[in-house]
């Protein structure tokens, strides 16, 4: 019977570390790790359970626990999040030629290799099957060099490759270190700032999400008197007998639509079709309202998190982050080679040389009757 290691994890400062013991009875090291390979735990054989080298050649392979900072006479010290002390030697830059360093994404991303087991690259693999997964960022504080990030990777898919983003649900928050090089992910918008109104045709899943909990904006379609910009500021007010049942004020008129546009609060109700509205001392019948837009507030964390370097505090910025779509996108390459294609609709093509040929499907079928018609007409069917 196997005795049970202890695998000691602690959070030092601004890193979570695991202080693996290199004797175990419970699982092995593959031969020729070393401090600055990128690393997984490999279970698919529970009896020889293993911490191996990962690899961006496919999703098995490609899993991480973390970076192998140092290696004592009886731990391996691997950091799974945060500030690292990486060997500069293995930051391996792979940058084409004739493109900037770093390619678009800048030179401070490092992403697990695809070829060089444990090792990183600045620039994404974009063979099929292989990994994209951001493992490193740079970050140098005179310390450490480095921050561990271990984002979820995605398979790089054949000759037609799609990004699904719906493996996180709406609403997600995420803080994030503020850097020079940052730009806001897709489906994700910066709330660090102040609260905002986001249109409700851009984000409508966002829209079925949150709905008008925070506040929203209301366009409302009346019938009366013409309207002018003058009664921008007005209250537009609803009553029940002499009981008043709505009251808003005007922040907009479009005179060719017949709309005023209102703003509401959390928990405000819109405006009722059933009821007259008094603008100005004028009634005016109410058509339509629409919701146009809904509030996101400002968030902000209840965590604060202090970056540490052997004691010494640095003052870092973060952003938040609330994911607000669902987008999932298709990239085609320029040439693909298919075995069987369907296409269920209509296939529409158009070149440099020809005409568009709105639907082929068709005329292929007129094609085929025409000929069918003159083999008819010339005895030859």
């Amino acid at each position: 019977m196997s005795s049970i290691t202890s695998v000691n994890l602690n959070s030092i400062g601004s890193r979570i570390l695991a202080q693996i013991p290199l004797v175990s009875s419970d699982y092995s090291f593959e031969e020729g790790i070393t401090a600055g390979d990128v690393i997984r735990y490999d279970v698919s054989d529970e009896s020889a359970k293993q911490y191996k080298t990962s690899l961006a050649n496919n999703a098995e392979n490609a899993e991480v626990v973390g970076v192998v900072e140092s290696i004592d006479d009886d731990t391996m010290n691997v950091v799974i999040f945060g500030q690292i002390n990486f060997p500069s030697d293995k930051f391996v830059d792979n940058t084409p030629a004739g493109t900037i360093d770093g390619a678009s994404g800048g030179n401070d991303i490092f992403f697990l290799s695809p070829s060089v087991t444990g090792g990183v690259q600045n620039i994404a693999p974009f063979q099929p099957t292989e990994v994209v997964k951001p493992v490193l960022q740079k970050m140098d504080d005179g310390t450490n060099n480095a921050v561990v990030l271990n984002y979820i990777g995605y398979s790089i898919g054949g000759e037609v490759a799609s990004t699904n983003d719906t493996d996180t649900s709406l609403g997600e928050v995420l803080t994030v270190v503020n850097t020079d090089s940052f730009v806001t992910p897709p489906n994700y918008i910066n709330v660090s700032k102040g609260s905002q109104y986001l249109k409700t045709t851009e984000y409508p899943e966002a829209f079925n999400y949150f709905g008008t909990q925070f506040g929203y904006t209301e366009e409302i379609e009346i019938n009366g008197n013409r309207l002018t910009q003058s009664l921008i500021g007005q209250q537009a007010i609803q009553k029940d007998g002499r009981s008043q049942t709505y009251s808003a004020r005007i922040t907009g008129v479009d005179v060719g639509a017949n709309t005023i546009t209102v703003n509401r609060n959390s928990g405000q109700s819109q405006a009722d079709t059933g009821k007259t509205i008094n603008v100005d001392g004028n009634d005016y019948s109410v058509t339509k309202r629409t919701i146009t837009r809904f509030v996101i507030p400002r968030i902000v964390p209840t965590t604060q998190y202090r970056f540490d370097v052997d004691g010494s505090a640095t003052e870092v910025e973060t952003v938040t982050l609330l994911k607000v779509k669902n987008t999932i996108g298709v990239t085609i390459p320029r040439k693909i080679t298919v075995t069987d294609l369907e296409v269920t609709n209509k296939l529409t093509t158009n070149t440099a040389s020809a005409d568009t040929l709105d639907d082929i499907n068709s005329t292929v079928n007129s094609i085929n009757t025409e000929v069918s018609n003159i083999k008819t007409t010339l005895g030859l069917s």
